[in-house]
């Protein structure tokens, strides 16, 4: 498969909830931590349509961050999902973004009609 191309309209939180309730699928896990540009999708103000033309969702499972590869092997750039939806997931670690302390506290709950659940800085 080929990897997909930019979008043409900017990544929404809805495009990026279909993506967690796939991994949900594959991992029976129900929150994800989203890091990278499109965390800005929790935030009140808007953000420019360049930063949101980005088609990498960087996450991983709140409870269980070592299965991100495993669902990044599924949901990945090469992956029917990415073809058919112009984003993929892209696996990270906790401890790849230099955040501040007590930012944990702070996540942004972004629910998702099928229960799951995005938790943006």
């Amino acid at each position: 498969m080929a990897k997909p191309t930019p979008p043409e309209t900017p990544a929404d939180i809805d495009r990026v909830g279909e993506l967690l309730v796939e991994a949900s699928k594959l991992s029976n896990h129900k929150e994800f931590v989203i890091i990278g540009s499109l965390s800005v999708l929790a935030s009140e103000a808007s953000a420019p349509d360049e930063m949101l033309m980005s088609i990498d969702v960087d996450f991983y499972p709140r409870l269980d961050p070592g299965r991100a590869g495993e669902i990044a092997r599924q949901l990945g750039p090469e992956s029917e999902f990415a073809e058919k939806r112009g984003l993929y997931a892209d696996a990270v670690s906790p401890s790849l973004a230099a955040l501040p302390d007590g930012w944990e506290e702070r996540l942004h709950r972004v629910e998702h009609p099928e229960g799951v659940i995005g938790l943006l800085p």
